[in-house]
């Protein structure tokens, strides 16, 4: 079995651990009912949970590029039970700031590290699988708000909340510590080789892509391949379209070539295996940055870059918008309390599906089409969901629900992928921080746009009206994301 995939467990089991930051109403429930705070002040806690998963990201980028991926996760665990047993031991009625600081800072901030130094760690051994493993991952991420939640409740009951929050900061901090000693990026030459040995097996596989997205060698994208070996790639398809992938020195270039199969060079690498092809798009326009290290400021200078945080900032605003008033737009359409209930736990678990079902999209597909897919649905959701408040058929809203699940589901496997393809791994944990920022006003601007004509017009319909045209937004960037990937 290759070992890689022994590195995704790990991953996948961190990303398990660390997302009990989305089960804020469960985990507090119980300090509601003891200390009586208002809702205003529980409110506050999550959106500095929120931001602190997002500067938390930013400083497990930079870690991640001074100590190793695993150092990083064992501070985060550090971190995450930290705000556990604090939060326990501090908590008190007249002090509520106590818990910003606690669950709030310290919770996000150690969730952001662990999830960046992860990531980064482990979507470096797919350069081929780029959506799959993400979307496994994030797959588990979601996932683990439903287990972790529902372990939560139960222990409410059982022992109490302080003694709870000790257990779950403990038990959740050992096994993400545990997991990170497998935590990693491949060593120079090893994508290479790893790569040689599955095309050696019959594991071979082709694909021609777009701009940062295609050309790949023994399952390896060459640009990856070449930066992990210190050189260049240059890979070969004899007579027997048996394909071997080779790391030649610094400073050489390379090319793929395919003698007696009659295939054609897909990409040239120049000096440290830069793939100045793909680099004339991604970054800027010019060659002189390749999308295989492009650095966090080489990076904002591409247009490819704000092309596509618009879009994640369009349908973003859909997602959180919808799953925060999943509830109340299936009571509007005629559901029962039960069934409104349901739907919710209905959504989650789209939600969980689509990140699975995006990532085996994205590596078929690209990012390009998948934004366009992705946007499509999320505008179907909403248009079913419009319909459900007009008619008052609970059918509709079930549908545009669980259709909202899965697109919103897709967007951050999307956004994982598209940081690795194109812009690459060397700076992927901290790019991808940056790229995250966009959900903070994405949460302030999506439920305000949904619910603010609310109150004034009695209705959804005016800002579900909103929402579709932030998909028609999405999709038309989408298509411009196309050309700029191709440029």
């Amino acid at each position: 079995m290759d070992a890689r995939w022994g590195r995704l467990a790990a991953g996948c089991l961190v990303m398990a651990m660390i997302g009990f930051i989305y089960g804020w109403s469960v985990f507090s429930a119980p300090l509601v009912e003891e200390f009586g705070w208002a809702p205003s002040a529980l409110s506050l806690t999550f959106t500095l949970l929120m931001w602190a998963f997002c500067a938390g990201g930013i400083i497990g980028g930079r870690l991640v590029r001074r100590i190793p991926a695993r150092a990083a996760v064992w501070l985060a665990a550090a971190l995450s039970f930290a705000a556990f047993a604090t939060t326990a031991l501090l908590a008190r009625a007249e002090a509520p700031w106590l818990l910003y600081l606690t669950y709030g800072v310290l919770g996000g901030c150690g969730v952001g590290i662990a999830y960046t130094a992860a990531m980064g760690a482990t979507m470096a051994w797919f350069p081929d699988r780029a959506g799959l493993a993400s979307g496994l991952m994030l797959l588990c991420y979601c996932l683990s708000t439903m287990t972790l939640s529902s372990v939560a409740a139960w222990l409410f009951d059982a022992i109490g909340w302080r003694a709870a929050f000790g257990v779950l900061g403990a038990a959740t901090a050992a096994v993400t510590a545990a997991a990170a000693l497998f935590l990693r990026p491949p060593r120079p030459g090893e994508l290479a080789a790893a790569g040689a040995r599955r095309g050696g097996r019959g594991g071979r596989r082709k694909r021609a892509g777009g701009l940062g997205e295609g050309g790949e060698v023994g399952g390896v994208s060459t640009d990856r391949a070449a930066r992990a070996g210190g050189g260049a790639v240059v890979a070969e398809a004899g007579p027997a379209a048996t394909t071997v992938a080779r790391v030649t020195g610094a400073g050489a270039s390379a090319s793929t070539a395919a003698t007696a199969s009659g295939g054609k060079a897909t990409r040239m690498a120049g000096a440290g295996g830069a793939a100045g092809a793909e680099a004339t798009g991604a970054v800027g326009g010019t060659a002189a940055a390749s999308p295989a290290d492009a650095t966090t400021a080489a990076m904002l200078r591409a247009p490819a870059f704000w092309a596509y945080a618009t879009w994640m900032l369009a349908v973003s605003c859909i997602g959180l918008a919808v799953i925060g008033s999943a509830n109340q737009l299936a009571l509007g359409a005629g559901a029962a309390p039960a069934v409104a209930v349901a739907a919710v736990g209905m959504l989650a678990l789209c939600n969980g599906l689509g990140r699975l079902l995006m990532g085996v999209a994205f590596d078929a597909l690209g990012t390009a089409a998948c934004t366009v897919v992705d946007a499509l649905m999320l505008g179907t959701a909403v248009l079913l969901l419009a319909g459900a408040q007009g008619s008052g058929e609970a059918a509709l809203a079930l549908a545009g629900l669980a259709l909202a699940g899965l697109g919103a589901g897709g967007t951050s496997v999307i956004g994982s992928g598209f940081m690795a393809t194109v812009f690459g791994e060397t700076h992927y944990a901290e790019n991808l921080a940056i790229l995250n920022l966009t959900l903070i006003p994405a949460a302030l601007v999506g439920p305000l746009v949904l619910n603010g004509p609310l109150a004034a017009t009695g209705s959804y319909g005016p800002g579900l009206g909103a929402l579709v045209a932030a998909a028609a937004l999405a999709a038309a960037l989408g298509l411009a994301l196309r050309r700029l990937l191709r440029a």
